[in-house]
């Protein structure tokens, strides 16, 4: 967890807030870390449960609830819709961000796992995955060398705070590359995108 996101929900508890909406599994973690069992209200983080923010999603328990958007869980389905759309795709690199994962609370073993369950996914439609680590923005470079190096013919990006910092970069390396590039959020202005509209389910007021 990041010291300075610590530090900030400590002066939270500090001043007496009530209640934190948060869109991050990341700063929700930083909440509970904090201490002070200031109630957390998620919306758009990845599976709560699997990062161990909540005990069931019937039954959330402790100071954590809200919504999820189960963004491991489309990437099957992001693969199906980036083949149809590109039928002559093969290799497509998944940009991820595994620090992330770590930071919400996964295990190395964990997001290992889930890389490997969506490479059985794209197996079975003769597709070839490739990782593609982006832990910080400066990492887009060696990011960018090892898509044309591996001569990937598709990036798929995983719904990451990093890829959305980048999303200006990586449409300009689609344009310049003649690479597809797949979002979660048609607002990045990819070739294709598929997911839940972050404006509908932020909250209001």
């Amino acid at each position: 967890m990041a010291g300075s996101e610590l530090i900030v929900f400590k002066e939270m508890r500090e001043k007496g807030v009530d209640v934190v909406v948060t869109g991050t599994s990341t700063a929700a973690h930083a909440v509970v870390e904090a201490g002070g069992n200031i109630p957390v209200v998620t919306f758009g983080i990845n599976d709560p449960l699997r990062t161990g923010l909540v005990a069931s999603f019937a039954h959330p328990g402790g100071q954590v609830t809200g919504m999820s958007n189960f963004a491991g869980d489309l990437v099957p389905k992001r693969i199906e819709l980036f083949k149809a759309a590109v039928p002559a795709i093969s290799k497509i690199a998944l940009a991820r961000c595994p620090e992330c994962g770590r930071q919400s609370g996964l295990s190395k073993s964990s997001i290992d796992a889930a890389f490997e369950n969506y490479s059985e996914n794209a197996r079975s439609l003769g597709l070839t995955l490739i990782p593609l680590d982006i832990d910080a923005a400066t990492d887009f470079p060696a990011a960018a060398a090892l898509v044309k190096r591996e001569q990937a013919d598709g990036v798929l990006l995983m719904p990451t705070q990093i890829n959305a910092k980048l999303r200006d970069d990586w449409v300009a390396f689609e344009t310049a590359q003649r690479v597809p590039v797949m979002g979660d959020y048609r607002g990045y202005g990819c070739l294709l995108s598929f997911g839940p509209d972050p404006a509908e389910r932020a909250p209001s007021g």
